[in-house]
């Protein structure tokens, strides 16, 4: 990546978290879990909010990827010494939309849990789910691979 470039896309990165941290929060006012008035979540914005809780989650699981495969060695794939590549180094920017999808994937869990846990979908719903999808994830990583 240019180097004259990297400021901008973490700038964007974080508006973009930041952007899908609100629409959490909105859909929780919607929801009537929080005590907000605020006008229905649009689906433009509903639309949006799904398309980057989809790019975090795809960087979320890069990095996890890398950190594991950093301290861990797989059963399934063993990688000879010599093929292995270092880790990539993460910037803030990057750590911080990773630290904000996973506090409004817990949000997000909470507020639908209070709203009732209803069935249709919704954001609220699918970020929930998304949270178990997560754990179920970390937990596969964890339990399928061994301390070298």
């Amino acid at each position: 990546m240019d180097q004259r470039l990297r400021p901008l896309f973490m700038l964007l990165l974080l508006f973009a978290a930041l952007i899908w941290v609100a629409s959490i929060v909105w859909a929780g006012a919607e929801a009537g879990v929080l005590p907000l008035e605020l006008a229905p979540l649009s689906p433009m914005l509903t639309s949006a909010a799904i398309g980057i809780g989809t790019a975090l989650a795809t960087f979320l699981g890069a990095a996890f990827g890398i950190r594991a495969r950093e301290h861990l060695e797989f059963r399934s794939m063993s990688i000879p010494a010599r093929n292995r590549t270092a880790a990539a180094e993460f910037e803030w920017a990057q750590i911080a939309g990773a630290w904000l999808y996973v506090i409004g994937l817990f949000a997000a869990f909470v507020m639908w849990f209070l709203a009732g846990g209803p069935d249709e979908p919704t954001l609220l719903r699918d970020s929930a789910a998304s949270l178990v999808g997560l754990a179920g994830g970390v937990v596969g990583v964890v339990m399928g691979a061994r301390a070298p």
